[in-house]
């Protein structure tokens, strides 16, 4: 049984858009296996994600990795936004 998911998250500008996406986007051309693939795409601000597994556990996991991954580029690229006015 196949199993699919499409996520589109808005962010706040297209540049921290983007950013993520670049973060994002050597995970997809290098899937953990056929049973389960996962593409990103930018349309604006908004980065849409979409996923196909061969099982629902499967699609999770792959889900719940891949939120990991967004918010963790999201805050990484705010953080040095920070710094930079901070120090600029």
């Amino acid at each position: 049984m196949d199993a699919c998911a499409s996520i589109t998250i808005i962010f706040p500008n297209r540049l921290l858009c983007q950013l993520v996406y670049n973060a994002l986007l050597p995970e997809t051309r290098t899937p953990p296996s056929e049973r389960r693939v996962a593409s990103v795409d930018v349309k604006g601000n908004h980065l849409l994600l979409f996923i196909r597994a061969d099982s629902i556990a499967g699609l999770r996991a792959l889900l719940n990795a891949y939120i990991r991954w967004i918010h963790l580029a999201s805050q990484i690229a705010l953080e040095f936004s920070r710094e930079d006015e901070d120090n600029g």
